[in-house]
């Protein structure tokens, strides 16, 4: 791993415990319980008192934001500004639009939703029209029109024949 990489991995790993705002201890609780997956040794390793590890540490998991880092951590912490996509900001409002509603901001999560049905079009006013829809079908049609026998007649030619006027 170059300097370069490990310098990168460790700005993604102090924004994301910055965007979490969690305390040394529980940054320390995090990444020994996602190292180990041992609730109540990490609680230890992070430095709460033995005797009462075991409450810190469910009290640690059931904390949204505890809940948030871990699984940013499992899927691979903040991704690298080159994989900043569609889909990243597609997952990234889905996770706000839950943390929202489970911390009871309903402001936060309607204004996520509403991002994420701009993105499926499911709000839009203006009409989407397709200039080659149905092209080939009336290209067919005009050549057929002009293939078809023509039965103009010129000026000023009358037609006698009463069989052939009905």
């Amino acid at each position: 791993m170059s300097l370069k990489s490990s310098e990168t991995k460790a700005n993604s790993a102090a924004a994301m415990y910055a965007r979490h705002k969690l305390t040394r201890i529980q940054r320390r609780f995090v990444e020994n319980y996602h190292r180990t997956g041992q609730a109540e040794h990490s609680a230890i390793d992070a430095g709460y008192a033995a005797s009462s590890a075991a409450v810190r540490a469910s009290e640690l998991l059931a904390d949204s934001r505890i809940q948030l880092m871990l699984r940013d951590m499992a899927n691979g912490g903040l991704e690298e500004p080159e994989q900043l996509d569609e889909n990243y900001i597609i997952r990234r409002l889905l996770r706000i639009t839950e943390m929202a509603m489970m911390r009871g901001k309903d402001g936060n999560a309607i204004k996520a939703l509403e991002l994420l049905g701009r993105h499926l079009k499911m709000f839009t006013d203006k009409l989407e029209i397709n200039p080659c829809e149905g092209l080939a079908e009336r290209i067919a049609e005009a050549r057929a029109n002009l293939d078809a026998p023509q039965t103009k007649m010129l000026e000023g030619e009358v037609e006698t024949d009463p069989e052939k006027i009905n």
